[in-house]
């Protein structure tokens, strides 16, 4: 059975502790499906429901979303059965139709990019005053799109996952149990043949127990849009990023222990990169970030990552985004989490919110110890 469990999150003065709700997944794919379905209902149809206007104020029509959907699963049956099974739990536990389960989980490559703008930071030796390997990320969205959810997904042999998801999707940002970490940006590409599911791919990363075993299946993935992954490991030279492409991946190594992506290409994909016209700021932020990074180098830490995503330059389209509708044109997107992923401790750092006014939870990958 999943039962609930907490995280504790302090103040911006590391004083008091409130609490996080941590939602455990245990079983077979079906049972941890039912488990994320049963203690994420509410928010799972409300996540359904959000989409389905997005969908709609996009043009196409809740139903063909649905349709569109469906023709991932030969993707997901071939490379993702396990979690086709558990989109099957989270459908049953809520009783809709399996195709709205799914269209959440696809819904990047229907929309081809449409919702989201992020900042990702990886950091390693020499750039860590503790030689250790983090990754940051601020995740903008449309507010009413709500906040993520945290699980904590165990599925022996392979590693446990904690995972930052929207409700119902079965992918996102996380860090596992062998010291595997992963941030992500979305990427303009034209629309493209069909592909694996960014969503699935992010968890499979997140299944592996060695940063090359993940590199290597970036590698081979068949995607039909664009994005950037920022993977670490706690127990090798911890960083690498690639930027997957229908025409391939594109790898990124760090430099002297620092990468940083946003939402336009730092490789040449071989296509005009639309991102630097529809969303500038990505150059802001790019830039921003580095900045920052340079000026800690060295010395970096938790608490400087955060420091970091907390930045205001060029706001509202800064790191830290802000929702502002009278600026023209309207700035439609706002962060809405930001997070920390310490891969040596095991532990992630999360702001439900904008992380300059809300403090972070500290949640371990493996300890239970508040568990309800």
């Amino acid at each position: 059975m999943g039962c609930v469990a907490f995280g504790a999150r302090f103040d911006r003065h590391g004083r008091g502790a409130v609490w996080m709700e941590v939602i455990n997944l245990r079983g077979s794919p079906w049972e941890r499906g039912q488990q994320h379905g049963k203690a994420l209902s509410m928010a799972i149809r409300k996540s359904l429901s959000n989409y389905r206007q997005v969908f709609e104020a996009k043009g196409l029509a809740w139903n063909k979303a649905q349709e569109l959907a469906l023709k991932y699963i030969p993707y997901l049956e071939k490379g993702a059965s396990d979690l086709l099974e558990e989109m099957e739990g989270i459908c049953s536990a809520i009783d809709c139709r399996f195709a709205e389960i799914v269209a959440l989980n696809v819904r990047s490559e229907i929309l081809n990019w449409g919702t989201d703008g992020c900042t990702s930071l990886g950091v390693s030796y020499p750039a860590t005053y503790k030689g250790n390997t983090m990754i940051g990320q601020n995740w903008d969205q449309q507010p009413r799109l709500g906040h993520l959810a945290v699980l904590r997904v165990h599925q022996s042999p392979k590693p446990t996952v904690l995972l930052a998801v929207e409700p119902g999707m079965v992918g996102k940002f996380g860090l596992n149990s062998a010291g595997i970490g992963l941030g992500a940006n979305l990427l303009f590409w034209p629309r493209s043949d069909l592909g694996f599911p960014v969503r699935a791919l992010e968890r499979k990363v997140l299944d592996c127990g060695k940063l090359e075993q993940a590199i290597d299946l970036t590698r081979n993935a068949q995607v039909s849009f664009a994005f950037a992954f920022s993977m670490g490991s706690a127990d090798e030279d911890g960083l690498m990023g690639v930027e997957l492409t229908p025409k391939g991946p594109f790898l990124i190594p760090p430099e002297k222990g620092i990468l940083v992506h946003t939402n336009h290409f730092l490789t040449e994909p071989g296509v005009h990169d639309a991102s630097r016209e529809k969303l500038p700021d990505t150059l802001y932020r790019f830039q921003r970030a580095k900045e920052l990074l340079a000026e800690r180098f060295g010395t970096i830490g938790v608490r400087e990552i955060m420091s970091i995503l907390k930045d205001h330059r060029h706001y509202p389209r800064s790191i830290c985004r802000h929702l502002e509708a009278d600026k023209e044109p309207p700035v439609e997107w706002s962060t809405l989490v930001s997070l920390v992923l310490d891969l040596r401790s095991r532990t992630m750092y999360l702001a439900q919110g904008h992380p300059c006014r809300n403090s972070y939870a500290k949640i371990d990958v493996l300890d239970e110890t508040a568990s309800a």
